[in-house]
C-alpha cells in the first residue's frame, strides 16, 4: 500500500470501500457534533440538537448552523441508505440464485395470526 501523511490530530480508518462515502459523511457530522457540544459546554444526544444549541447561544451564525444541519441530515440519510442498498443487493443476489422473495413479515401480522384474526 501507500503511506499517506495525515494532518495533526487526525487518523486514517479502514472501512470497506462500499461504505466509504457514508463513513465520510458520518465522520463529518460527528466532528461537527463534538465541536458544537464543546462550544456550549454540554453533550447532546443528537448532532442537530448540538448545532441548535450552539446557534441559540450565539456561538455559530445562521450560515454555519444551516451547513451543519445539512451535514447531520446527510449523515442520517447515509446510515439509512446503507441498509436499503444492502437489502437491494441481497434481493438481487437472491433473485439471481432463484430464491423466492417473500414480503417482510410485520409484527402486527404475527400478532393478528396468533389471535386468529
Amino acid at each position: 500500500g501507500y503511506v499517506h501523511r495525515v494532518a495533526k490530530g487526525h487518523a486514517h480508518i479502514e472501512v470497506p470501500s462500499s461504505v466509504l462515502p457514508a463513513a465520510k459523511l458520518i465522520c463529518r457530522s460527528l466532528a461537527t457534533h463534538m465541536a458544537h457540544d464543546l462550544l456550549v459546554g454540554r453533550p447532546h444526544h443528537y448532532g442537530r440538537l448540538a448545532t441548535s444549541a450552539a446557534f441559540a447561544a450565539s456561538h455559530i451564525d445562521k450560515v454555519t448552523a444551516n451547513k451543519a444541519q445539512r451535514e447531520h441530515r446527510a449523515a442520517g440519510k447515509a446510515k439509512h441508505e446503507i441498509s436499503r442498498l444492502a437489502a437491494t443487493v441481497s434481493h438481487v443476489a437472491d433473485e439471481a440464485a432463484g430464491v423466492s422473495l417473500l414480503p417482510p413479515v410485520r409484527s402486527r401480522d404475527l400478532r393478528d395470526a396468533e389471535l386468529g384474526m
